[in-house]
């Protein structure tokens, strides 16, 4: 059975001044769901530290305070509520992220699909796009489309500010493969199986693949092999294949 806080209070009266403090106080739990640190202020006082991704107590008075929670240095608030505070209560506050953004720009030369938070979307050569995000840690995954599938390009983490856009700049180096046609007639590539497409008479085409191993076959339109050549490109480097007179494979 709880003692009455009058009872407390009485009895306080006998002991020290820090009794009698202690007998009044409530508990304010700040559950800090941000990544981040938090300054908790009661009724314009500072009242402490809220650890990032934890629950820190701090002892209050009793009776009706204003509790804000901001970031320290922009003084962004997280968290506003007004409570009434009981004797010996224990309150839990909630502080959870906010929503924030982060422009992403693709300055390399392939089309990128990105990955972030919650969010997926293509972003074109040269342009940006402003993506929607929890504030706090983000990943950020980068990813290249290939006839064989996609491939990563990019990963990164991200820091996002409450009221404040992040922005962060793509320009992963394109391995590739580029295939010369010198046949009088079309050829048809094929990666490690998957269809790269045709390339014509006097043609070039330019393909960006993961790096590492890639067995380039080329095919006549009967389907015969006009030639099979394996080669290993690392990230960043290119590859070239000619097919029509001598067989040539350069890899750099």
């Amino acid at each position: 059975m709880r003692t009455p806080c009058h009872l407390l209070l009485a009895t306080a009266l006998f002991a020290p001044s820090v009794a009698l403090a202690a007998a009044d106080d409530a508990t304010l739990k700040v559950e800090n769901k941000f990544d981040g640190e938090a300054e908790v202020f009661v009724d314009g006082r500072f009242e402490g530290i809220a650890r990032p991704d934890a629950t820190t107590a701090f002892e209050v008075r009793t009776g009706r305070h204003e509790i804000v929670v901001d970031r320290p240095g922009t003084r962004f608030v997280l968290a506003d509520a007004h409570l009434d505070l009981g004797c010996r209560q224990i309150v839990t506050l909630p502080v959870v992220a906010p929503l924030g953004s982060v422009r992403v720009q693709n300055q390399g030369e392939i089309a990128l699909k990105i990955e972030l938070g919650s969010n997926t979307v293509w972003l074109q050569p040269g342009t940006s796009m402003v993506v929607p995000v929890r504030t706090g840690n983000a990943s950020l995954q980068a990813s290249a489309h290939e006839p064989r599938g996609d491939w990563k390009a990019v990963e990164r983490q991200l820091w996002v500010e409450p009221g404040q856009q992040a922005s962060t700049t793509l320009k992963p180096d394109p391995t590739v493969i580029v295939v010369t046609n010198r046949e009088p007639v079309p050829v048809r590539a094929l990666l490690d199986g998957a269809d790269a497409g045709w390339i014509q008479p006097g043609d070039s085409q330019r393909m960006w693949v993961h790096p590492g191993p890639t067995n380039v076959v080329l095919l006549d339109r009967n389907g015969r092999v006009l030639s099979t050549t394996p080669v290993v490109v690392a990230k960043g480097n290119d590859a070239r294949v000619i097919v029509g007179g001598p067989l040539v494979a350069v890899v750099r």
